[in-house]
């Protein structure tokens, strides 16, 4: 009877493609994380199929299906004001299944996509992307390491030769996000905003499943002028790891994770940094001394400028151990430091002395960078 029952089902299965019951697997086998492996021309032989990836840069397009409704389109969603300005729409949107279609509501044109749905198991979603085409995506189960808690996730983007966005944004765990937009970008300017925690755990996880161990700490694609991502995760205070992506060469995992932030400024509402929190260093390339040098990446230069940002003001004298490379609104400035105390002057040529409260060399173990200096600065 148990045969009969199940030979009965797979034949309303395979007879009735839009049944209850097909629509019903449907939604419980999408649910989780998908990548586009392969694009399969309906056209052509075999050989012809694009196997990911098909392009040079590094990212991939995918999906997260959640219970609620909601999926992540991990590329997200874009269009462009009336200006020419590129507006970031975000990356989570609706879907549903109807019949044997799967639609997913695009934020840009403000239309359902209705794809068919050829394939849908376990492992592999096959859906027809157009009249010459299907899209395969597989499955993706990732082994997640044991959680590590960050204090804050900062990501930088350098610009490229173009109108990448030129921007710094420090995310904390306790909700605070820090903003400070240069050039290219909606809203320049030095800003505030905050997340939920639940929001601030999402960031982690998505950082999770990059494998964050396995990681090099630079990728760089084998051309000049492109974008340049630095990403620096803080751990107890400390720099727990710094990772640079030149021509979005990272794998794809990582991308999807820190892609989001560049764009944060466009999905939270800003609120202007008071003038007492002003930036008197906006940027540091490295640290000087005797013909040697520790330089910083963008990433790692916001995370102390905006250390420095809320420092205490001292009376302190102390040995001026190194010369900072550190650029401020007037731009070039004179500023020494021993790695806790940094001495800044101002525009009128007076100077104020920042405690940082720690060494931030010694905190973060980067005197093994010190070697020799260059002469080709950023």
């Amino acid at each position: 009877m148990e045969l009969l029952n199940f030979v009965i089902r797979t034949i309303c299965l395979l007879t009735f493609p839009s049944s209850p019951q097909v629509i019903q697997e449907y939604d419980r086998l999408i649910i989780g994380d998908w990548i586009l492996v392969n694009i399969e021309l309906k056209y052509e032989s075999p050989a012809d199929s694009i196997e990911m990836p098909f392009s040079e840069v590094g990212s991939k397009p995918g999906y997260t299906f959640s219970e609620s409704g909601f999926c992540e389109n991990k590329l997200g969603y874009f269009n462009n004001d009336n200006q020419g300005n590129t507006q970031f729409l975000g990356t989570e949107t609706k879907y549903r299944i109807q019949g044997n279609q799967l639609l997913i509501f695009d934020l840009a044109n403000n239309i359902w996509d209705r794809y068919e749905v050829v394939k849908l198991d376990s492992k592999v979603l096959e859906l027809t992307l157009n009249d010459s085409a299907n899209v395969i995506y597989e499955r993706s189960n990732y082994k997640l390491s044991p959680q590590v808690s960050f204090d804050q996730i900062i990501v930088s983007s350098s610009g490229c030769l173009g109108n990448c966005p030129v921007n710094n944004v420090i995310v904390s765990k306790s909700g605070e996000v820090i903003i400070h937009n240069e050039h290219y970008t909606k809203n320049n300017g030095l800003y505030s905003s905050a997340i939920s925690s639940k929001q601030f755990q999402n960031l982690e996880l998505k950082f999770r499943k990059a494998s964050l161990k396995k990681l090099n700490d630079r990728y760089e694609a084998n051309w000049t002028d492109d974008n340049e991502i630095t990403i620096s995760l803080i751990k107890n205070g400390k720099i727990y790891r710094t990772i640079t992506d030149y021509g979005y060469q990272a794998p794809t995992e990582l991308y999807w994770a820190y892609f989001p932030l560049t764009f944060i400024d466009q999905r939270l509402p800003l609120k202007d940094l008071p003038k007492r929190d002003k930036l008197y260093i906006q940027k540091i390339f490295s640290f000087e001394k005797d013909n040697k040098y520790i330089r910083l990446v963008k990433s790692e230069s916001f995370y102390l400028v905006n250390l420095l940002r809320t420092a205490n003001s001292v009376e302190k004298k102390f040995v001026e151990k190194y010369n900072l490379h550190a650029y401020g609104e007037q731009g070039l400035i004179k500023a020494t430091t021993d790695g806790r105390y940094y001495k800044i002057r101002l525009e009128d040529h007076k100077y104020v002395i920042l405690d940082l409260g720690y060494n931030f060399l010694q905190q973060n173990n980067l005197q093994v960078r010190r070697s020799a200096k260059v002469d080709n600065r950023q």
